[in-house]
Formats: structure tokens, C-alpha cells, sequence
């Protein structure tokens, strides 16, 4: 073996990995990064990339008024949709992928109610299929209902079709130091954020459409 393949090799074993919170103020667990989704035609699409198109593609549908509307159901608009976006942008992510990145919205969903069920009220959550950080009592009365649409959408004819329900879906982003720009609750870090709630600052009602 030759010092290029061997560190080829050693380069392929290394993981790309992220330490999230699990509730549990001070705990956190490790999650692997990337991955690959693949398509019905063979080919792959990095996780990351695939998860950010897909956001990218419902801030499209926003502008044009279109997400979660009835309207997509009908005539096979939604995926004529999509294949419009997909063209005007030049995107990586084509409908070959959505199968599997179906899945992986699924799998968050599980993995998001889990965390929120064993949050505790001093740290903070992100909300599936949102992103929106909230503390956790804000947002356990409403776990039965996220991802809902997701879940209703799986028991559809054919849940790959990106219709009124799945279109509705948005990866949730954990950008904390963005978000303390704007609520006076956050810090820039995960644990000066949990050291630092204004207890003063009422607990707000949390509405899931």
C-alpha cells in the first residue's frame, strides 16, 4: 500500500460529526454529519446539501404563495413544481432523491419529539419542521402535532409526491448566535444560553398549523 492510499484509507474512516444537545441541561449526545442520500437512478446527493436545497425550495414555493396549498394535488402540480424550481436553479437535488430524503424527514421527526420530550424548562429546543427555538415547556403540549403533516402525508397513496402536505415540511436549523440577534432569552453560546434565561420573560403560547 502505497502513502497515498494509505491516508486515502485513514481519510474514508474519519467521521464528520456534530455534538447536540439531548434536553438534558449539560448533556449532549454526538451525531454523524453528511452522509450520503441516494437516488432511484443511482446516484448520491450529500445529506447536508440535499437537506439545504430542500429548504431552499420551500422558500421558492413561499414566494410564489404555493406551499401546503390544496392546488398541488391536483394534475401533478406539485412535482411539476419542483421540476421547475429545480430547473431555474440548476439544483443538485432532483425527484430521484426524494424517496430517501423522505425518510430522512421521518427520522427527524422521531429524533426532534424525542429530544423535546426529554427537554427540561431551563434549555432550549428547535422545533421540527421550523427551526424555531423555544424552551422546552413551550413546546411539550405541542409534540403530538409536530410533524404531523409529515406523518398524515406517509399514509397517502404516494407519500414521494410532494403535495399539500409534504411541501410544508423545512429542516430545522440550529443557529443560535443568529437568533440571539433578536430574543433577548438566547447567547451566543449552549451553555451561557441555558446559564442566562430571564425567568422574567413569560412563557409563550406555541400555535402549530
Amino acid at each position: 500500500m502505497t502513502r497515498e492510499e494509505y491516508e486515502a484509507k485513514q481519510n474514508s474512516l474519519k467521521k464528520d460529526v456534530r455534538y447536540m444537545p439531548t434536553g438534558v441541561p449539560g448533556e449532549v449526545k454526538m451525531v454523524e454529519n453528511g452522509g450520503n442520500i441516494k437516488g432511484e437512478d443511482g446516484g448520491t446527493i450529500d445529506e447536508k446539501t440535499a437537506k439545504n436545497e430542500w429548504n431552499k425550495f420551500g422558500q421558492w414555493m413561499d414566494s410564489k404563495k404555493m406551499r401546503g396549498k390544496p392546488d398541488l394535488d391536483k394534475g401533478d402540480l406539485g412535482n411539476k413544481l419542483f421540476k421547475q424550481w429545480q430547473a431555474e436553479t440548476g439544483s443538485p437535488l432532483t425527484l430521484e432523491y426524494v424517496p430517501t430524503l423522505r425518510q430522512h424527514i421521518i427520522k427527524s421527526i422521531g429524533e426532534q419529539k424525542d429530544r423535546i420530550l426529554k427537554s427540561t424548562g431551563n434549555t432550549r429546543v428547535a422545533l421540527p419542521g421550523s427551526g424555531k427555538l423555544v424552551w422546552g415547556e413551550e413546546a411539550r403540549p405541542v409534540v403530538d402535532k409536530i410533524g404531523y403533516k409529515m406523518l398524515e402525508n406517509e399514509k397517502s397513496a404516494n407519500p414521494n409526491y410532494i403535495g399539500s402536505l409534504f411541501s410544508t415540511w423545512n429542516f430545522p436549523t440550529y443557529d443560535i448566535e443568529e437568533k440571539a440577534k433578536t430574543d433577548p432569552r438566547l447567547s451566543k453560546t449552549i451553555s451561557e444560553f441555558n446559564a442566562n434565561r430571564d425567568t422574567t420573560v413569560p412563557i409563550k403560547k406555541i400555535n402549530l398549523k
